[in-house]
């Protein structure tokens, strides 16, 4: 009965959060599935209960996660300083963000193709893309954009927001409404979205915000998607 009540409060767990934070439930899969059997995560946890760890001993892991964001650096160069000739920058839902495209060469050009948008993994940026912009160009002959999702790139990253940490702007959910404000803001018709790793999952939410996102592409992508993803599209 032990076994079954944490193994389904373990899955509640997940379930309540796939929708805000869609990376962090395929991670939560990921653990049980791979740990050696569910004994093992019924034991850790039951540990946890049994004998609750001491302040001193978990300290020196939680405690950076408890820290405020430390005041901004002084004498650092702003990112219009080290953006590149081809770098552009849209303020989106009060933030700046940095982003490149790419055109089709005039022979590859095809007038009603979409937009493809480019989005990059953990700890990447539109760097990222670079030897692909101009051939994905020319291969669907439409424009392609990639963009730095906050905080990696060049985009702005704030250290102070207001209200608390659901109105974070480094959120799940906050960046799957920064890449629909994305193409609103760059007058983007039909797109297409495609995501990488950690960008995946941010991709495959924001493709059912519009109907104007006319495909999805998800490469080594780190996503779990609710069973009913294709039916929320009202807009």
């Amino acid at each position: 009965a032990f076994r079954k009540t944490v193994l389904d409060w373990l899955q509640e767990r997940i379930d309540n959060i796939e929708d805000e934070n869609p990376t962090g439930a395929f991670a939560a899969r990921t653990v049980l599935k791979w740990a050696t059997s569910p004994e093992e995560v019924i034991r850790a946890a039951q540990g946890v209960i049994d004998k609750p760890p001491k302040w001193e001993e978990v300290e020196e892991l939680l405690s950076p996660w408890l820290q405020p964001f430390p005041a901004p650096l002084e004498s650092v160069r702003s990112p219009t300083d080290l953006a590149g000739p081809d770098s552009r920058f849209v303020r989106v839902l009060g933030l700046k963000l940095h982003y490149i495209q790419a055109f089709p060469r005039t022979a590859a050009s095809r007038p009603k193709a979409p937009t493809l948008v480019l989005m990059h993994g953990f700890n990447g940026c539109t760097f990222s893309w670079r030897h692909v912009m101009q051939e994905l160009a020319d291969a669907v002959g439409g424009r392609v954009i990639a963009f730095d999702r906050p905080p990696f790139g060049l985009s702005e990253r704030p250290t102070q927001w207001n209200g608390g940490i659901e109105n974070s702007p480094y959120s799940a959910a906050a960046g799957v409404n920064l890449t629909t404000a994305l193409t609103r803001a760059l007058g983007l018709g039909k797109y297409v979205l495609v995501g990488h790793s950690a960008g995946a999952p941010i991709a495959a939410t924001a493709a059912t915000q519009s109907d104007r996102c006319q495909g999805l592409v998800l490469v080594a992508p780190a996503v779990s998607l609710p069973k009913d993803w294709d039916k929320k599209k009202d807009a």
